[in-house]
């Protein structure tokens, strides 16, 4: 209580503060392998590729790519509220009266009527600021044995005790709280009794309005995760329905229709990859270059090549 800035956490309020940040912990590093293989699954997929083709094709390449872009939006929300619980918040005693100070000001300014005690009513502190009203509504067991109702008023108890101690040193009897001590050896005991009090109640103070901000934080995080696994399912989805368009040789087991197009300016064969499209037939093989037997055209006989999949996709025709 002496040091207004120290933080101190109840041993209650610490575990449920760390049991916060170690899930919030797994909560993070699954939501980064995710869009991680998001990513990765993106890449594998190919839909880039689709972007170099025509007519409806399009409508997949900018499918595939808005929801993925898509998807990581929502896992960053994610990543953002976990980085909040792990790193949590640093509250002090003066962190809590300057706040309570601030709400108070904002109070008048919304024309709140003092009370008998000259101060603004809890009520309107507390509908100024949440935790101060979660406080206001436990100050039974936050200020226990004492007449404080708020941090301010811990405080205030705070510096009459001191004051009190003084005034006992003098040779004077002191009053606290209520409370007579008188200038002997006892009185010094017992109000130095009330001292350490004063001290336990602040770190109990800070505890609690702690464990408050991070159970705030985790239940942010909680509900980001919930919105954001479905979309993360339709985003898997829609990228490998964009993904079915183009042919993975390495999975055919027979001879499949499909239309060639060249990508960019590598197809340089206008027979070969004709820029709306030729009709083949492709044959198992390696997925790097497949080979491809070529419908005849008018143009163009039929024929038969090891195509570079780097300068043409094949589209199941």
């Amino acid at each position: 209580m002496a040091d207004a800035k120290k933080e101190t956490h109840s041993p209650t309020a610490g575990s449920s503060i760390s049991a916060h940040r170690e899930a919030a912990k797994w909560i993070v590093a699954s939501a980064a392998a995710v869009g991680a293989l998001l990513v990765a699954g993106l890449e594998f997929a190919d839909i880039g590729r689709l972007a170099a083709l025509r007519d409806w094709l399009w409508v997949w390449f900018l499918a595939g790519l808005g929801a993925t872009l898509v998807g990581l939006y929502y896992i960053y929300g994610v990543i953002e509220a976990g980085a909040a619980v792990m790193a949590g918040q640093s509250l002090s005693l003066s962190d809590l009266l300057v706040s309570e100070l601030e709400a108070e000001q904002s109070a008048m300014k919304r024309g709140a009527e003092l009370d008998e005690s000259g101060r603004i009513p809890v009520a309107s502190v507390a509908a100024e600021d949440p935790l101060l009203g979660r406080l206001y509504d436990a100050r039974e067991s936050l200020f226990r044995g004492t007449s404080a109702r708020s941090p301010g008023g811990l405080h205030d108890l705070f510096l009459a005790t001191h004051e009190g101690l003084r005034t006992l040193d003098r040779g004077a009897a002191a009053h606290v709280d209520g409370l007579a001590y008188q200038p002997d050896a006892e009185g010094r005991a017992e109000l130095r009794r009330y001292l350490h009090h004063l001290e336990s109640l602040e770190a109990g103070l800070i505890g609690y309005a702690a464990m408050i901000g991070s159970r705030g934080s985790y239940d942010t995080l909680r509900r980001r995760l919930r919105n954001s696994a479905g979309v993360v399912v339709v985003v898997i989805a829609i990228v490998a329905v964009a993904s079915s368009h183009g042919v993975d040789v390495d999975d055919v087991a027979e001879p499949t229709a499909v239309v060639v197009y060249p990508v960019g300016t590598g197809g340089g064969d206008i027979c070969f990859g004709e820029a709306d499209g030729r009709s083949g037939w492709v044959m198992p093989g390696s997925w790097e270059r497949p080979v491809v037997v070529m419908e005849p055209t008018i143009d163009c006989p039929a024929e038969s090549a090891s195509v570079d999949t780097d300068d043409y996709v094949l589209i199941p025709d």
